[in-house]
């Protein structure tokens, strides 16, 4: 490579090591542009130029690399549109602009066909993602923390099938979740959270045989939580928080036994806690808060996951005494019971949780503090910022 004309080099980076791969070095600080001189490089398959502190536009010659599979430019400065030219570069596999100031539209990524991942994350782009439809060997896209707007292509899921991760939050995306989600085998993680999506989740969610996060937050999602979603086995996360949803957990959802987090906070659901729900032996994090479940906290609450950390279930309208067994929970380390109608005493094991954080005011619950718990302990500055202990 060495004797190399510099137009025949097929890889550049700012180092090349041993193992063929290339990695960069800490950049010069007269490296603050893509110089033009680049568009020699006609043979080039590989430009790695990430955290380089480029600034200026993307330039037009970079369409002069048509042998370019892979372009990294990721976390610079770079600002203005993406160039036309650069959908001249039929053979790119990789595209990854994250981190940027870039700005504009994406039609012009359209004639890409081979692009296999496409990471935009944390730009100014704005318009409608249509485009892609038009992207038909799709296997990763990142479009987060960007401006898009728009639907989601309703044929997304029979013109990218190879689709395994969809990150599409942080942006002004409207209308449904196109049902043609379902057909997408190889989805893996769907991160659409902080949109303005609106409408039911699809039943065909629950069809996706590999899906392990769903994260569907703070959009204006409405209707029952489907059962079908607790066919998704290898589920390990689920957002559904801050949405309009209503109606019941759906008492299945023990099926989704790899779940580790359940986030359904900040919707209109009603009803029990359904008592399967503490049979689910993975969870870390509980947050059913800010909802209309009623009834009360079974006893079998202190037979949920070893692993829980996390139960949050204030601002809601549960009732009846806090059950002793919530002591169970040894590795409890936020506790949120707040605006509720529980009632009676404090569980006399309380003293047995460490916890970081503790939320019981707006309750009917006895103020005397058990005798378990030591006053210099943590969890009796806790419970003396609830309102319990002598007045």
């Amino acid at each position: 490579m060495r004797d190399a004309p510099f137009n025949q080099l097929i890889q550049m980076g700012l180092a090349i090591h041993r193992d063929g791969r290339v990695r960069r070095q800490k950049p010069a600080p007269f490296i603050i542009y893509i110089p033009d001189a680049i568009s020699c490089l006609t043979n080039l398959k590989t430009l790695q130029l990430s955290t380089c502190e480029l600034s200026g536009p993307i330039p037009q010659c970079i369409g002069s690399l048509r042998s370019l599979e892979i372009l990294n430019l990721g976390d610079n400065k770079l600002q203005g549109p993406i160039p036309e030219e650069l959908g001249q570069l039929v053979a790119l596999k990789e595209l990854n602009l994250y981190g940027q100031q870039l700005e504009g539209t994406i039609n012009v990524l359209a004639r890409l066909t081979s692009l296999q991942k496409l990471n935009l994350h944390q730009n100014s782009f704005s318009g409608e993602i249509s485009v892609l439809s038009e992207l038909g060997n799709l296997d990763q896209v990142f479009l987060s923390n960007n401006s898009f707007e728009g639907p989601i292509p309703s044929n997304i899921g029979t013109r990218v099938p190879n689709l395994s991760i969809v990150n599409a939050s942080g942006n002004k995306l409207s209308g449904s979740i196109p049902a043609s989600i379902g057909l997408l085998s190889r989805l893996e993680c769907i991160s659409l959270d902080d949109n303005q999506l609106s409408g039911p989740i699809p039943v065909e969610l629950g069809s996706l045989p590999v899906l392990g996060a769903l994260h569907l937050s703070k959009n204006e999602l409405s209707g029952e939580i489907p059962i079908e979603i607790c066919n998704l086995a290898t589920l390990w996360e689920l957002y559904l928080d801050q949405n309009r949803l209503v109606g019941p957990i759906p008492p299945m959802i023990h099926q989704l036994v790899e779940l580790r987090s359940l986030t359904l906070s900040s919707n209109n659901l009603t009803g029990d806690i359904p008592e399967t729900i503490y049979s689910m032996q993975n969870l870390e994090a509980i947050d059913l808060s800010n909802n209309s479940l009623s009834g009360s906290l079974s006893a079998q609450v202190g037979n949920v996951a070893p692993t829980l950390k996390i139960l949050k279930l204030s601002q809601n309208k549960l009732q009846g005494e806090i059950p002793d067994a919530i002591c169970d929970l040894r590795i409890l380390e936020v506790l949120g019971l707040a605006d509720n109608m529980f009632t009676g005493k404090l569980p006399s094991r309380l003293g047995a949780l460490y916890l970081d954080s503790l939320e019981l005011k707006g309750n009917q619950v006895d103020t005397e503090i058990p005798s378990s718990i030591l006053r210099d302990s943590a969890l009796f500055g806790l419970l003396v910022k609830e309102g319990f202990g002598p007045e």
